[in-house]
């Protein structure tokens, strides 16, 4: 919504004081002393970038990219594309909680209604039958914790550990971290060399904003083999940020006619309605996966 917000008010040419208290007055309070030390800082003379990122608001990479959006008089542009990016994980993550609320209820109410059987025949006591709810009851709601917090670190900078690492090797679920991450980097990338960053500097710049710890030193190498005299599309292909022969193409064809940060753009276009059509896959499939075993379980006591 920030992004968005800001996005808008720019291209209108409101002051950025006046968008900036309507958003404070329609934010919770953490996010309110964000934008009040935010508005205090541009009030003062501090570069929007240099003001967000002190604030929190924003992040490093994001900072960076808005320092030469604003110098290359695309500051509007940038606000919407970052606007838009976050609104479309947004509707993601909503649309998968909606579709997991009934299979979920259904799940716990087999946990209760599965031993019932053993309960009357007299095969475990009122004692037993409670811990053994509860117990599943834990498993269920624990293993729906780790995963729900490990997603929230992968979305963090800085993320680490053996979890982040097992992630890309889950069926399904590592194809679309994968992707999802080949996508925050090359729509990085085509916002910094569109800003106007020379390529050695929006090649670290863009890996930045890469979550997963793995595939982020993955595409960092990609500066270091520019640096030893590799072309910036050999450099992705490398690294591994194209996934398909067609991009590699179409990426160097931008490159020798001067306009990559549009080729890697069209591109990441394609990733992105890739992205939507498996995201709205899972979140069709994994509901109706989670009724067949609730309904599993239950019949199975």
């Amino acid at each position: 919504m920030l992004f968005t917000r800001l996005a808008k008010a720019e291209r209108a040419g409101l002051p950025l004081a006046n968008t900036l208290s309507i958003l404070r007055g329609e934010s919770d309070a953490a996010l309110s002393s964000q934008l009040a030390r935010f508005q205090r800082e541009v009030a003062a003379g501090t570069g929007i970038a240099q003001a967000g990122l002190n604030s929190g608001l924003f992040l490093p990479w994001e900072a960076r990219l808005l320092r030469a959006a604003q110098y290359s008089g695309q500051l509007a542009e940038t606000y919407t594309a970052l606007g838009r990016r976050y609104e479309n994980r947004a509707r993601h993550s909503r649309q998968l909680k909606n579709n997991m609320v009934l299979p979920l209820l259904l799940l716990v109410l087999a946990t209760f209604i599965a031993p019932v059987p053993a309960l009357y025949r007299g095969e475990m006591s009122g004692l037993e039958y409670l811990f053994s709810v509860l117990g599943r009851l834990l498993l269920l709601f624990g293993g729906l914790f780790l995963l729900s917090w490990s997603w929230r670190r992968l979305a963090a900078e800085g993320s680490e550990g053996s979890i982040m690492s097992l992630l890309l090797h889950i069926p399904v679920i590592g194809k679309l971290i994968l992707r999802q991450q080949r996508f925050d980097f090359l729509h990085n990338l085509s916002l910094l060399l569109a800003a106007g960053l020379p390529a050695f500097d929006a090649l670290e710049t863009a890996a930045t904003g890469v979550s997963h710890p793995t595939v982020r030193r993955r595409f960092a190498a990609a500066a270091s083999y520019c640096r030893d005299g590799m072309d910036v599309v050999s450099a992705l292909e490398r690294c591994g940020a194209f996934d398909n022969p067609d991009a590699v193409a179409l990426a160097r064809s931008g490159e020798y006619s001067g306009q990559l940060d549009r080729m890697i753009r069209h591109h990441v276009q394609q990733l992105g309605e890739q992205l939507d059509r498996q995201h709205a896959l899972i979140a069709e499939w994994l509901p109706r996966v989670l009724y067949l075993l609730a309904l599993l379980y239950l019949f199975s006591g």
